[in-house]
């Protein structure tokens, strides 16, 4: 089993609802404890959260030096319109993360400088082309995001890319989509992956910062329950059913009433709700280069010059005709 883990489990990153608690608690578990980057709210808070991390799961080493403590790991968002790359990338490399997951771009950007410290890089892929791209650019693993997935998600079944994948790629391959049971987690390995990815699960656990009423809708979702749509990360996602009807978003997923720009609104109605939009992996929204309000009358210049940052990712907006889809690799 990869990295003397007590399970081939790896908790998913998920978007605003991981913090230290719950990445402390996995590694006592003896697992891998993924946390997206920018669930700390600044390049600040993640150092302060990897410091406690740090403090903690050493102290957990020590103080039990036959039990099995699982590493810790960071989920950068590696496309070219994450400002915040380089900074968190700087404390990373700081803190020496075991492992670093490298989703929306090209893992290339940071996988030397990981690399380098004897930290592994993980690549999200979501496709078999997309994972032979990051297989040729060095990583250490791959991440297959197949059907089923929660959040930012693939559309391939794992019955059909993972043995795929497997027929040229021999490092180490993890398997995500719909896996939260002991019985799932040896499907996939029996298809031939090493880990599993097991993010919904921990949720609604204690450590969770998900608050009260998104942990009840989880538990009392059903499989009917989950809506596929691409309206509010820019990229195909899955919530449950109850949760869109926040965001007054059609049981399809198209903003109700909104004629402009895809994904505009269901952004906008979620601003004012951040611990409602748990997702896997912090996807890097598309409203962070500029889609984050409806449009304005104002020149572009103007709105780019006097518009605030956007209250979920602290990012300033950019020109109009500037956003980039976070889907392309870059």
């Amino acid at each position: 089993m990869p990295f003397d883990l007590s399970l081939p489990v790896v908790a998913a990153p998920m978007f605003l609802v991981w913090g230290p608690d719950l990445i402390i608690a996995r590694a006592r578990a003896g697992i891998i404890g993924a946390m997206p980057a920018f669930n700390a709210r600044s390049t600040d808070q993640l150092d302060t959260w990897l410091d406690r991390i740090d403090t903690e799961t050493s102290a957990l080493r020590a103080a039990e030096p036959t039990r099995r403590i699982g590493p810790h790991a960071m989920n950068l968002i590696v496309h070219s319109t994450n400002p915040r790359l380089e900074a968190d990338l700087d404390i990373v490399v700081k803190h020496r993360v075991p492992i670093v997951f490298a989703s929306v771009g090209n893992p290339g950007r940071v996988r030397e400088r990981i690399q380098a410290y004897g930290g592994k890089v993980f690549a999200d892929v979501t496709s078999v082309q997309h994972a032979r791209r990051s297989a040729d650019s060095g990583v250490d693993a791959l991440v297959l995001l197949c059907a089923g997935a929660w959040g930012n998600c693939g559309w391939l079944s794992p019955f059909a890319v993972v043995p795929e994948v497997r027929r040229f790629w021999n490092g180490h391959l993890v398997a995500a989509g719909a896996i939260g049971t002991g019985a799932a987690v040896r499907a996939v390995q029996m298809l031939g992956a090493d880990l599993a990815y097991v993010g919904t699960r921990s949720i609604a656990t204690t450590e969770s910062m998900a608050n009260g009423g998104y942990r009840e809708m989880l538990i009392a979702s059903r499989a009917d329950d989950v809506l596929l749509t691409s309206e509010v990360t820019g990229i195909p996602a899955k919530f449950p059913q109850d949760q869109p009807r926040t965001l007054r978003l059609h049981p399809r997923g198209r903003p109700q009433g909104v004629r402009h720009r895809q994904g505009d609104r269901g952004v906008q109605e979620m601003e004012g709700h951040p611990e409602r939009r748990p997702g896997r992996g912090g996807g890097l929204r598309r409203h962070q280069c500029g889609r984050s309000s409806p449009p304005s009358t104002a020149q572009p210049s103007a709105r780019a010059a006097t518009s605030p940052p956007c209250a979920t990712c602290a990012l300033p907006p950019k020109p109009h005709g500037s956003a980039r889809s976070s889907s392309s690799l870059a």
